[in-house]
């Protein structure tokens, strides 16, 4: 057991490692991972003590709590994301693991979205931003009120759907491209879900929905579709 110890030890920094899951793992199947990996990676398993088994059962009890948390789990997903994405030295493997974290990201805000709700775009535009403390909460709020009254128009009216509609559209034909793409072209998926994200925002600032935007959210917008573009040309 000690040598399946130090594996998890040297993959400390992959909480799905850590566990031995996928990464599109379920909340079940985390916690069941969890407790088959927490039952033989205990302290008082190991006769003599082994030192690094308290550091293995403390780690494998943090990646749960990460994991098993779905906020804390979008934070740690969003994380991994950023840096690989624009490190051109990273390994291929890692650079598609950001692709399929952001296509997920993406997919869950666009759903969430869809249902009115927006948890998952906030989220996606604070890691686009950088980190969560560099996005005003006060600007994501005015944001969110503003998609949740297109949500509520387009819900209930023609006259969003007519102002957005074109947006839709692109929407739909960017998912048929998105899925027509190879699995192994990451670059490619990658420049599409930022296309998606960056229509997804720019609904928001349609004149024709009859929504209010303030000025300050109007640029903060702006300025992450603008940071979307360059992030697409360094890829």
């Amino acid at each position: 057991m000690e040598t399946q110890v130090d594996e998890i030890l040297a993959v400390s920094t992959d909480y799905y490692q850590v566990l031995d899951i996928e990464p599109d793992a379920t909340t079940q199947e985390i916690r069941q991972a969890y407790i088959r990996t927490s039952r033989w990676c205990h302290p008082d398993k190991f006769v003599p003590c082994y030192p690094p088994a308290t550091e293995c059962f403390q780690l494998v009890k943090e990646a749960y709590e990460t994991l098993g948390d779905p906020i804390a789990r979008r934070k740690y997903d969003l994380a991994r994301f950023t840096m690989p994405l624009l490190d051109h030295d990273q390994e291929e493997d890692n650079i598609e693991y950001a692709g399929d974290v952001f296509e997920r990201m993406l997919y869950q805000a666009y759903e969430d979205m869809m249902a009115g709700e927006f948890q998952a775009l906030r989220a996606l535009l604070c890691v686009v931003r950088g980190t969560d403390d560099d996005v005003d909460n006060y600007l994501l709020d005015r944001m969110e009120v503003g998609l949740r009254n297109v949500h509520h128009v387009l819900t209930r009216t023609r006259r969003c759907y007519t102002a957005i509609r074109d947006d839709l559209l692109n929407l739909y034909e960017l998912q048929q491209q998105l899925r027509s793409l190879s699995y192994f072209n990451v670059v490619g998926r990658i420049r599409l879900s930022m296309e998606i994200c960056k229509i997804m925002l720019t609904m928001t600032l349609r004149k024709g929905t009859g929504v209010h935007v303030p000025p300050t959210v109007e640029r903060t917008l702006m300025g992450i579709i603008d940071l979307l573009d360059t992030l697409k040309e360094q890829i």
